[in-house]
Formats: structure tokens, sequence, C-alpha cells
């Protein structure tokens, strides 16, 4: 981190000032939007899809130099109109659109009062129906006070930028977007390198350099890289399809798919979407995001940075008019790959991580871990540093177990490098490292000390004294302080873990390590906690949450949150236009609304060996087998609300079973059932 921080401080020539193009679009959005004209503002001056230049349509395609909130569905917004001309809105709760819309609108102005008198705290209330739209009222807090918020409008890239600069979680976690967004904003004007930034520059500095969910690309320029040399002159990546027009028209991919089938694809819908997909992805490129432009199978000629410019229509350019702003590696020589056959028809395919680095670097040798693991265990090795033990917290299948057996062997490969004594690579046979997994059964006896029953020489059963594996590692670690001895608990919360620890929650402590002893009830001996040992614990939320955790143990552990991470997933389902973090996605944004966050599925569940599934045959089973059940359980048996999580076509509410024909049938059944459920957001 200290290096990226250290790039970033010296890049910026003029943080103060505030970038014209944002300058002028939030004086032009306030001039047709001042305050006061809320309390009279109509419902058709606010929608999507009135026709009209909505506050919506202002907020989501005409102010990207404020920061974006573009993408997804128009459901963020609270209420829009629908292409058939119907409103859509929460039905349940209001008799009709304008009743939704008026209760929206005296919470607007009511917001934008509490804004005014800096009652921050009052922003957060879950009883509104703007809680629920968290992008939305954020951008609005933000043009009308840009002095006490900043145009970051995505909780989960304030989370992320709050855990890089370790802001204190009670200042913002469980809190809302706006104590987020509030609490970076404290932490950027008590920080004296940050204090005078302008907010917008502060912003787009803060993407570019520590980006949330970098993408990596291959864009092709044209044929045969034909305008490659004008993108590197200007300092964008272009593509082609002119004849859709300017995508800040479109609303959503499925409307940018019927475009597609109706220009070129009249009777093939799978690749109007496919290549629909390609052009959405690209429309939504965002700072940060790393790039190859392509050659052809087998050369790339550029690498290049995503910059803040982001999308822009291009009239004045001859048929490649979509552009997206991109400053390219000066020092970067073209060359040369083995051919890439999976290129031959995609203009714009998203890469895999370890894929993009193989291609693109220099040396053929690589780092085992990739830019966002090394961040995250430097926090990790920061956190163990202060606290000496942390627990990995999240929903399944985050991949929590594999992330702190991987710091370990990150650990150990540092301490290789830097001439160290040789460790080897984490199997679980290592003397400095032990697993063990939390039970019901486990207890004291096997973790500190206890008398176990052995057989005698006669035949007979005696009880000896021995030591559990905890005070057996300390012992290993007090020979050897020269190593950092870890032990990982797996599944800490399915034990008892204050009788399984017992006194020596008062030992773990950093500052008693060693300095502070306690006298073992069984052996009598006296024991104190080395330096060097280090505890690193996991745990399911959708088990049992943190807050139920025993609060002696929580002051005595550091705690970071492991989430779904669909970087990991952008890849293709075959013959759908859906990616699996498409599905990942669409089936945790039921379950945080339905279940809760604790409750979400993670990546690992359509991986294996550590990479995404790749045929239809192999998700088929996935979901029937893993995901299904386990949302089954969620649900306590409700269908109605499986079906809506699953999707309508896996489930039949009324005999409340599950329709397993879809999976014996052929794949295109259970391709279509996906498509239903995760393309239309049915």
């Amino acid at each position: 981190m200290d290096k990226r921080l250290q790039e970033m401080l010296e890049a910026v020539s003029n943080p103060q000032e505030t970038p014209e193009e944002a300058r002028k679009n939030r004086e032009e959005f306030i001039r047709l939007f001042p305050k006061e004209k809320w309390v009279t503002m109509s419902l058709e001056e606010f929608v999507l899809g009135s026709g009209e230049p909505s506050v919506c349509w202002w907020l989501e395609f005409n102010t990207p130099a404020l920061g974006s909130i573009k993408g997804g569905s128009a459901r963020k917004f609270q209420i829009y109109l629908a292409k058939n001309g119907e409103y859509v809105y929460d039905k349940e709760s209001f008799n009709s659109p304008q009743e939704a819309w008026e209760t929206m609108r005296r919470e607007i102005v009511e917001m934008l009062a509490l804004a005014e008198e800096g009652q921050y705290e009052e922003l957060d209330r879950e009883n509104l129906i703007l809680y629920k739209a968290s992008a939305f009222r954020m951008k609005l807090l933000f043009l009308y006070y840009p002095e006490s918020f900043l145009p970051i409008y995505s909780i989960n890239h304030l989370t992320y930028f709050l855990q890089t600069f370790a802001v204190p979680a009670e200042k913002w976690e469980n809190k809302g977007v706006v104590a987020a967004n509030r609490a970076l904003w404290e932490f950027k004007q008590g920080d004296s390198r940050f204090k005078d930034w302008d907010p917008i520059v502060f912003m787009r500095t803060l993407y570019e350099y520590f980006p949330p969910n970098r993408g990596y690309w291959k864009i092709a320029p044209g044929p045969n890289a034909r305008i490659w040399p004008e993108c590197f002159q200007n300092g964008y990546i272009a593509v082609g399809w002119p004849e859709v027009g300017d995508l800040t028209n479109y609303s959503s991919l499925e409307e940018l798919k019927r475009k597609f089938q109706e220009l070129w694809y009249t009777d093939s819908p799978q690749t109007a979407g496919k290549k629909a997909k390609e052009l959405w992805n690209f429309y939504n490129l965002k700072p940060g995001d790393r790039v190859l432009a392509n050659d052809g199978q087998a050369r790339i000629v550029g690498v290049g940075t995503v910059t803040d410019e982001g999308y822009r229509f291009r009239d004045d350019l001859d048929h490649y008019k979509h552009t997206v702003g991109v400053r390219w590696d000066k020092d970067f020589q073209p060359k040369e790959i083995p051919p890439q056959k999976d290129w031959f028809s995609a203009t714009v395919k998203a890469l895999p991580y370890q894929a993009f680095m193989e291609l693109t670097a220099d040396r053929p040798k690589l780092s085992r871990y990739t830019p966002d693991e090394e961040a995250f265990f430097h926090r990790m090795e920061l956190l163990l540093e202060q606290k000496g033990q942390l627990i990995l917290y999240g929903p399944p299948g985050t991949g929590k177990t594999y992330l702190a057996r991987k710091f370990v062997e990150w650990i150990q490969d540092r301490k290789e490098q830097n001439g160290g004594k040789e460790l080897r690579q984490f199997k679980g046979e290592q003397d400095n490292v032990e697993l063990v997994t939390f039970h019901p059964s486990f207890n004291y006896e096997d973790f500190i000390e206890g008398f176990k029953p052995t057989e005698t020489g006669n035949g007979q059963i005696a009880f000896r004294l021995e030591q559990g594996i905890f005070v057996t590692l300390c012992h290993r670690a007090e020979n050897d302080r020269q190593r950092p001895y870890f032990l990982i608990i797996d599944e800490i919360n399915r034990g008892n873990v204050a009788k399984i620890f017992g006194e020596l929650l008062t030992v773990l402590e950093k500052d008693k390590r060693e300095k502070v002893q306690v006298r073992l009830p069984q052996s009598k001996n006296w024991f104190a906690v080395p330096p060097n040992i280090y505890i690193i614990a996991t745990m399911n939320t959708a088990d049992r949450s943190i807050k139920l955790l025993d609060a002696a143990l929580k002051r005595r552990f550091a705690f970071v949150e492991i989430l779904p991470d669909p970087k990991l997933l952008d890849v293709p389902v075959e013959n759908t236009n859906l990616t699996l973090a498409d599905i990942m996605n669409g089936l945790n944004a039921k379950l945080r609304e339905l279940v809760g966050r604790d409750k979400q599925i993670g990546h690992a569940y359509f991986m294996r060996n550590g990479a995404p599934v790749v045929t239809v045959g192999e998700l088929k089973q996935i979901y029937q087998n893993e995901i299904i059940p386990l949302i089954q359980e969620y649900c306590y048996d409700n269908y109605q609300q499986l079906a809506e999580i699953v999707g309508s076509d896996f489930v039949d509410p009324d005999l409340e079973t599950i329709n397993e024909e879809i999976f014996a049938g052929n794949d295109d059944d259970f391709t279509l059932a996906l498509i239903n459920r995760f393309s239309t957001g049915r």
C-alpha cells in the first residue's frame, strides 16, 4: 500500500482544483433542479423513462464526471417508467405510483434539510423508501452538499476504501452508506496529505490507485489493430457498432440486446445477447481497469489503465465511435504471444488476472499472489502485529480458510526471499503451522491440556496428562523465536470458545504476551503465550452472527469480513449471455433482501480446483446439489421465497417441490431457466 500511496500522491499535480467538466456538470444540474424545486417536483420530472431529461437521467447518464451510479436496474431509483408505459414501484406498500412518489419526494425534502443542518446520523434510517436507494441518495447528497460528502456512492466501494486506510470500523460498520461516506470524508479532512484535495480529484485518484474490483480486459482496436495508432496517440480505446448510437441512451443491457437483434441478429437472440454484452462491458469499464489492445490472436500492441474520462460517443470519429479513456503504458513494447483461439470472435473480452499478467508481463515467472491478495495479506499482517489474532468472517464459500492458508504461504515465501530459514509450502505438515477445526465436541483438554485415557501394559486403562494442540505449538514457538508460528482455527464459532480457551483468553492480548503467566489448573505449570504465535480463525456468518460471540473474545481478536468476489467469476456460461458472476450477484441480491447479507453465497461454490467451472454440466450439478439445497435451508421451506431467489422455473411453490426435470433434461432447459431468472431480473 505504501508504494501505491506514494505513487498516488506524486501523480496529482494540482489536487485542489475541481475538474472543469465536473464543475460544469454540477452547476447545470443545480440550475435545472435547485433544492427548492423538490417541494413541487412532478413524478415525470423525476423518473427514468419519461422521455424528458429527468433527475434520474441526469444522475445516471449525464453527470459521469461527478461519480458514477451507472449500470444495474432502474429499480435503484425505487420508481421508474417501464418500456410498456407502466410505472414500476413498490405495489405492496402503495396503491399508486403517485402515492409512492409523494412519499419519496417528502423523504428527499426531509433528507436535504437534515443534511443542511448537519444531522447526518438521521440519513441512514432503515424505515425510509430512500434507504434501499442508497447510491441515488448518496449522489444526490453530494451534488447539493459537496463540502460535506465525497462522490463515492457504492457502500461496497466505501467499505473497501475505509478498510484500505484502516479507518476504525466503529465509525462506519453496519451504519449505512451515509455513515460510511462521512467516515471516509472525515479521514480525508483529518489527513494533512489529502485535507485540501478537491473531492472529485480525491475520488478519481482513489479509484485509479486503489481500484475496488479491478477488471482486466482484452479489446481489439479494429481488425489487425487498424486504429491502434489513433487510440495510442489520443489516449482512448475505441470499438465499432456505431449504428446503435450513444450508449448513454440505453437504460439496460436488455434494451441494447434488442437493438442488436433488430439491426443484425434477427434469427439469433443468443448471438445478439453475446455481442451486446461485449459492448455493454465496454460501456461499463471502470477507472483503474487494465486493458490490453490486441492485434489478432497472437499479438499485443498496447497495455493501459482506464482513466476517469470514461465512456464517450464520438460523432467526429469514423466508424469506431464508442471510446473509453485509457492511459497507455509508454514503456510497453508490442509482443508476440501464443495464439488465443477464443479471441477470434470477441472484440471485448474479460480476462482473469493471472492470464492478463502472463500475457503482458516481461518476465515469464509470475508471483503466485495477485495484487488484491498482496494488499489483503499486508492488511492481515498489520492486524496480526497489532492484535496477535484475527477472525476472517463472512458467508459460506468465500474462501476464508483458503485465504488463511495462503496468507501463511505468503509470509513464509517472504521470509525465504529475505534470507530467512527455509520453510515449506503450507500442506499442514510443517512444524510452525497447525490447523484445527472447532466443533461441539472439541474441548479444553484437546486445546490446552487434559487427562486422556491410555492403555497400560497389562491391558488396563490409565489416564495420562497430555498437552493440547495450542500449548504444544506454543512450546515449539518458545524455542524458535526467529520464526512466526501459526494456529489456523477453522469454524471457530462451532465450538464453545470461552470454554476451549479457558484462562488463556487473559494472556492472548498482545501486551500480555510473554509478560503475564497463568497457572494451568491440571498440570499446575506456569504458562505464557510467546510473542511469535499468531492465531487466524475463520467463521461462517450463515451459522452465527459475530454479534453473538463472547464479548471477551471479540476484544482480543481483530475481525475482517470476507465477501463474495464476482471478479473471480467473470467467465461466460455456455449458450447464454450470462457470466457466473451474473448468477452469483443475482442470487446474492435476493438473499440480502430476503434473508440477510450474512447468508449470501460465495464464489467458491462456482469453482473447482481454484478455477471457475466452464461447462453447463458442472454448473447444473452445482445448482442442483449445492446451491438450491443451501438456499432451501435458508428459506425454512418457504417455497415462494425460494422461487423468488433461485428462479421460478426451478421451483413449484404450490406443490412445494423442486422441478427436477430441469436437471434431468437437456442443457437447453437449464440454461433457459437461468436466462429467465438472471437476464430479466425475475
